[in-house]
């Protein structure tokens, strides 16, 4: 029974070294970076004027770094207030022309996003909900996904 225990000890050691290499993988440049996917499904609890996005539909994504608060200091790879529409369905792309969100090589990032996308300043929007009437126009939404 010993014997045959250092045997199996000792396939098993033999094959742990096999199977590790000095080699580092070194990550390549852009080509290795994976575009990051934003879905949206609308809750029944909001006031827009359905539950499914409309073809057009923008939102602003924001990518910082993990457990920070929003501010330019935090911001990661310039994703700060990047356009993405949605064609009707839940996922989101980016706006002809626009920016393709990637997520970093390496370290956690957090990702904000709002609805409807627009100008901002200091990361803040203005709201006028004076007219109560079109309640679709003052739906605004927002969400945080961290790490």
């Amino acid at each position: 029974m010993k014997k045959m225990t250092k045997f199996f000890a000792l396939a098993l050691l033999a094959g742990a070294m096999v199977s590790c290499s000095t080699e580092d993988t070194v990550p390549s440049t852009q080509n290795d970076k994976v575009a990051v996917q934003f879905t949206g499904g609308i809750s029944v609890n909001t006031r827009a004027a359905g539950v499914a996005w409309a073809d057009g539909d923008r939102i602003g994504i924001f990518m910082t770094e993990a457990g920070k608060t929003l501010s330019a200091d935090v911001i990661k790879e310039g994703v700060d207030n990047v356009c993405y529409q949605s064609n009707g369905s839940i996922a989101f792309s980016p706006v002809s022309g626009g920016k393709t969100v990637f997520f970093p090589i390496d370290g956690d990032v957090d990702f904000y996003s709002y609805y409807p996308q627009t100008t901002v300043n200091d990361y803040k929007v203005a709201l006028d909900v004076t007219d109560q009437t079109k309640q679709e126009a003052i739906d605004f939404m927002y969400a945080k996904t961290e790490g």
